[in-house]
């Protein structure tokens, strides 16, 4: 699908530089802005994999201004995102599934000839397998990569796994391992021309469940 937005206002945000310190107000001041949005997917069975492959992809323009100390900036923006994923059945007892989604950004601050990107990767890998009707395994692998400028960029790797034991009695034994690396914190900083966004995120340390389940 597409969308083709504008929007007329006659007021806008203004940063204002206070030494160490950044106010934000409105100032009256006419403002146009437009953005594009397009956004499809396509997917396609895959008899030799017994299985499906699918791609998503999505596009986001936006053409504006702000102001800084009273100062008209105009800038453009835009961000890509291509998500392709694929899953296959190769045997009654194994099954996997991958999926990588790749995010790029790219900030244009005209007439100041200053411009911006971003990059960033995620993409996961599940395994199941079932040798037996009694116990099942399932590993889950995640991998983050984020490219903040040209040469700087930072990576996270998570691994999870599952054991599932049925008992001919009705029982079920369930152990997990969560993080297994047992990584605690993932962060980065972006800049651009105009802004700088902090991004922390918390990780929950490595944990192992014991669960037991009875089937009437």
């Amino acid at each position: 699908g597409a969308v083709r937005s504008w929007s007329e206002a006659r007021r806008i945000s203004n940063r204002h530089f206070l030494d160490e310190f950044i106010l934000y107000s409105f100032i009256p001041q006419d403002h146009s802005s437009s953005v594009w949005m397009l956004n499809g997917n396509v997917s396609k069975g895959l008899d030799f994999l017994r299985g499906m492959l699918s791609l998503r992809g999505s596009y986001m323009g936006y053409d504006g201004s702000l102001f800084q100390n009273g100062i008209e900036t105009p800038y453009s923006s835009d961000t890509w995102t291509v998500t392709p994923k694929v899953n296959s059945t190769f045997s009654g007892w194994l099954n996997a599934s991958y999926e990588l989604n790749f995010t790029k950004n790219r900030l244009d601050v005209k007439e100041s000839g200053i411009t911006s990107s971003s990059e960033s990767i995620w993409q996961t890998l599940s395994v199941n397998l079932m040798p037996d009707r009694k116990y099942y395994i399932k590993l889950i692998g995640e991998h983050y990569h984020n490219r903040m400028a040209s040469g700087v960029s930072k990576s996270l790797f998570l691994c999870d796994a599952e054991f599932t034991y049925n008992f001919s009695s009705g029982w079920e034994l369930n152990l997990s391992l969560r993080n297994i690396f047992n990584q605690d914190t993932y962060s980065y900083t972006l800049y651009d021309g105009l802004t700088s966004i902090n991004k922390e995120y918390r990780i929950r340390p490595r944990n192992v469940l014991a669960s037991v389940f009875f089937r009437f």
